[in-house]
């Protein structure tokens, strides 16, 4: 019913700004190093590139708590391998609704502007759910666009510590599942679970190779609480 939506729709803005309240880079004023000896730190401290950009540092870390890979084992008996893409759906989106059943059901969006804020209409988004882009919401627009297209958008900031101990967890799915993983990004990576589908025949193959997707799929999801897409092809350029 018409009541319960604006019921929920409520709820979702109060869950907005509690979460918004928390988190101490949004409650501090504009400063320059010049009064704030800390200015360059807490900058890079909230900035999505600069988390990025360093992602390749604690993957690096969680390789170095890995034992080391076997070699590869040999490729399928008509010559190919089975390479698995894994790609965390709207991963920052995913993360930060996680735990938070307010935000369920909602069109959610990442970025540091408020959307109910006039002063943030020029604040670009970084992820958006899957509900926001039924709306024409992407990641890379401006907020001022995003609520012409989605007048009712919740924004909710970046949680960077939850990305990487999510990532983590992601990764480590991965690792328990075969040794042969290549990390592409916080969200993303290859995985050869050739020997997971090795000893089949070309007419099971596919069959195989589809229930062990969705075991991926599944582990993953039960071990983070954020649903991931799972594809597999011959090499990781298809």
């Amino acid at each position: 019913s018409e009541g319960a939506r604006e019921r929920a729709m409520a709820a979702a803005k109060k869950m907005k700004e509690e979460v918004r309240r928390k988190e101490p880079l949004l409650n501090s004023k504009p400063r320059t190093s010049r009064d704030d000896p800390n200015f360059m730190q807490s900058f890079f401290k909230a900035s999505r590139l600069h988390f990025i950009g360093t992602w390749k540092a604690r993957y690096q870390e969680i390789l170095d708590s890995v034992p080391p890979p076997p070699p590869l084992p040999p490729p399928l008996a008509h010559g190919g391998r089975i390479i698995a893409h894994v790609d965390m759906d709207c991963f920052f989106c995913s993360v930060g609704v996680k735990g938070r059943s307010e935000l369920q059901g909602q069109p959610v969006a990442v970025c540091w502007g408020d959307a109910t804020s006039e002063n943030a209409q020029h604040a670009e988004i970084s992820s958006a759910n899957y509900v926001a882009r039924k709306f024409g919401v992407r990641a890379g627009m401006f907020i001022g666009k995003a609520k012409e297209l989605c007048p009712q958008l919740i924004t909710i900031p970046y949680e960077f510590d939850k990305y990487t101990s999510t990532a983590e967890t992601m990764y480590r799915c991965l690792f328990a599942i075969t040794p042969h993983v290549q990390g592409v990004s916080v969200d993303e990576a290859f995985a050869d679970i050739t020997s997971l589908v090795a000893g089949e025949n070309v007419q099971n193959l596919k069959e195989v190779v589809i229930a062990v997707a969705n075991r991926i799929r599944k582990e993953i999801l039960e071990a983070t609480g954020c649903p991931a897409s799972v594809g597999c092809a011959g090499s990781d350029i298809i």
